[in-house]
């Protein structure tokens, strides 16, 4: 967790162990929002905006989102370090987070890609918010580096339709 982040709901760890003690699953994400609750981030999109982006975001703590996403659990293609949890045994099998590339972003990122490649699903939970900005601060070579070594996967998004849109805040239809 992000010394930035702060748990808002109670219950939250078991909303997170209820997803990541599934076989299936790797990597569980939370929903951070800030002080007024609007939506800061509520799983990650590659490829948004030409990086790495959340849908939503600005959207007020009420919103159900398009097709009710803000309010159901579901997989994404990544997830924020602000709030994850991974069993410590995949963590290690998947060689933790990448300390040179990625030391000042996107580690969290990687390290969901990593566990896709290896089988697992990366699931995101509204039933654990976050206060948090939710700003991906990415330097621009180390977004180069992710998407060079994710090539694929930032030339679509396995988690996100592609016949959305993937500019501005994405889940809107693409012309």
């Amino acid at each position: 967790m992000d010394a930035e982040s702060q748990i808002v709901n109670v219950g939250w760890i078991e909303s997170l162990l209820n997803q990541v003690q599934r076989p299936e699953v790797g990597v569980v994400g939370a929903r951070l929002v800030d002080r007024e609750g609007t939506v800061t981030q509520a799983g990650l999109i590659l490829g948004l905006n030409g990086g790495v982006g959340s849908g939503f975001v600005g959207e007020p703590k009420t919103s159900r989102g398009y097709m009710q996403r803000l309010v159901v659990e579901q997989n994404y293609s990544a997830v924020s370090s602000a709030c994850l949890i991974i069993a410590k045994e995949l963590f290690d099998a998947l060689g933790g987070l990448d300390e040179e590339v990625f030391a000042e972003s996107l580690g969290d990122v990687d390290l969901c890609l990593k566990a896709a490649q290896a089988g697992y699903l990366t699931v995101w939970t509204p039933h654990v918010q976050v206060v948090h900005s939710g700003v991906v601060h990415a330097p621009e070579q180390t977004l180069g580096a992710l998407i060079g070594k994710w090539s694929a996967q930032f030339a679509q998004d396995e988690a996100y339709n592609a016949n959305l849109d993937r500019n501005d805040r994405g889940f809107t239809l693409a012309v």
